[in-house]
């Protein structure tokens, strides 16, 4: 059974390594609140005590309040000028979410994180039979990077509506369009891992700053070239792959035997860290996710790193 990490957000443990499922949202365009997430990312507390949850300062709770209390002064005097205008546009709202709610449920996206080995595949169909759905109902796969146990699975799912995001070279890498280099050792060990590696679903490559649903793209390189995190701040949660990894508890950024180039993975990770907003869940590829204050310990984790 998959584990729900938040309402509609699923951890797929496999054999040796972790897949999630989401129910995410249609299309790609950015909202106000995604979009000043995005450009003004949100300071987080790093004193003691403060990793299993931001502040309420850091929420910007004391801004809100201001502007509450504000428009509520506004709404006031409106109602005192015009009630009937008022009653007019209570009636006009009460119709639209009436017209707009089932919209809402049409819009939800089944969203698949990363699909494992090969022989993984098995184990994820029942996962997502398990949480409600069948593998038909998966529309996208958000890949964050190309190594046989991200991407292997892909070989052996039957996902005849999904499309695979996924960053540059890497997406090349899997639809054969260009060969993982040779000259270090993580690219030799690409290479041969592709002989298990194949796909016939649509690829599309995305960049820094791409929206896909509720997500944004964060290029990490580092552990692969074009290593990708996925970020929602609408379901305060941060997909990043083998970016780091979970260990006894403790938060690692990924070594050197695994890793194209880690001096590339510290920069990563403090760029991510950041400009990533102060999402809870903090989802790796390999370990135990954080299930709070997953960006304090990013934040935290690049502290340590040079």
């Amino acid at each position: 059974m998959p584990t729900e990490l938040r309402p509609g957000c699923w951890l797929i443990e496999l054999s040796a390594v972790n897949a999630y499922l989401v129910e995410d949202v249609e299309g790609t365009t950015t909202t106000e609140r995604q979009a000043s997430a995005r450009d003004d990312p949100i300071s987080v507390d790093l004193s003691e005590g403060a990793d299993e949850t931001a502040t309420e300062s850091e929420n910007g709770d004391d801004g809100a309040t201001e502007e509450v209390d504000d428009a509520e002064a506004v709404v006031d005097a409106e109602e005192t000028d015009d009630t009937e205008e008022t009653d007019d546009n209570e009636e006009a709202a009460d119709t639209d979410e009436s017209t707009t709610e089932p919209d809402r449920e049409e819009r939800t996206v089944l969203t698949l994180v990363d699909a494992g080995m090969p022989f993984d595949a098995p184990k994820i169909e029942r996962a997502i039979e398990e949480a409600g759905y069948t593998t038909a109902d998966v529309d996208r796969v958000l890949v964050t990077h190309y190594d046989v146990d991200h991407v292997g699975g892909l070989s052996r799912l039957d996902l005849p509506n999904a499309t695979v995001y996924m960053g540059s070279p890497d997406a090349d890498y899997l639809t054969g369009r260009r060969s993982p280099p040779v000259g270090d050792h993580k690219g030799a060990l690409q290479r041969l891992s592709s002989l298990f590696v194949s796909t016939d679903l649509d690829v599309e490559t995305v960049g820094d700053g791409d929206r896909v649903g509720s997500f944004t793209v964060y290029e990490t390189p580092g552990h692969t070239e074009g290593h990708v995190a996925y970020v929602s701040s609408d379901l305060s949660v941060a997909f990043v792959g083998d970016l780091v990894r979970e260990s006894g508890g403790d938060l690692q950024p990924s070594s050197w035997a695994i890793s194209h180039d880690t001096a590339a993975v510290a920069d990563s990770i403090h760029d991510l860290a950041d400009r990533e907003p102060a999402v809870e869940v903090l989802a790796m590829g390999h370990g135990v996710p954080f299930m709070r204050g997953g960006a304090v310990r990013l934040a935290k984790l690049g502290q340590r790193v040079d």
